[in-house]
């Protein structure tokens, strides 16, 4: 594997929506790692044909973090990509709306030891997406995400909006197989 060049690997958790990836390209064969399937499509890039890896990771925080550091391990990509859905908050924004994640908020920390607020600041991550500049080839709303180990609950939604100014959640709800 270590091989091949790759620059770009895209990771993928729920099944649902690698299922959704895998319906657009159905005649690649997927591969397995000890942490999921993965294939290889590639893309024509002006003169060049650059080859992406699309990896399933599965779902939930351990095994997104331990797909990750397969991915880092055995590829080293200059630029990993997390894919994935989440849900919009009614009133916050539109369906479909395409969301650029800045700044990913955990708002399910339950500290009793230390202020909790310090809790969700420390685990509270920003991405510079400088070099991006601010013309993408589709529209997208620059904006933060919150997520959580647990299914957002609906009571907690008006809260996060107001506190947080989150638009959209990020969590883990139950999974069918395959």
């Amino acid at each position: 594997m270590r091989s091949m060049l790759v620059r770009v690997v895209v990771i993928i958790s729920a099944n649902i929506e690698w299922r959704a990836i895998r319906s657009f390209f159905p005649t690649v064969e997927p591969q397995w790692s000890p942490l999921g399937q993965w294939f290889v499509v590639e893309f024509e890039l002006g003169q060049r044909r650059e080859p992406v890896i699309f990896f399933h990771g599965g779902w939930g925080k351990i095994a997104a973090a331990a797909s990750t550091q397969y991915v880092l391990d055995h590829w080293s990509p200059q630029l990993l990509v997390n894919l994935g859905t989440c849900g919009g908050f009614q009133g916050k924004i539109e369906k479909g709306e395409i969301i650029l994640v800045e700044r990913t908020l955990v708002y399910d920390i339950i500290e009793q030891m230390v202020d909790p607020q310090e809790a969700i600041a420390h685990y509270t991550t920003e991405i510079d997406l400088a070099w991006l500049g601010e013309d993408t080839p589709q529209a997208v709303r620059r904006t933060l995400i919150v997520s959580g180990d647990r299914d957002l609950m609906m009571e907690d939604i008006p809260r996060l909006a107001a506190e947080y100014g989150a638009v959209a959640g990020d969590w883990n709800p139950a999974q069918s197989p395959g």
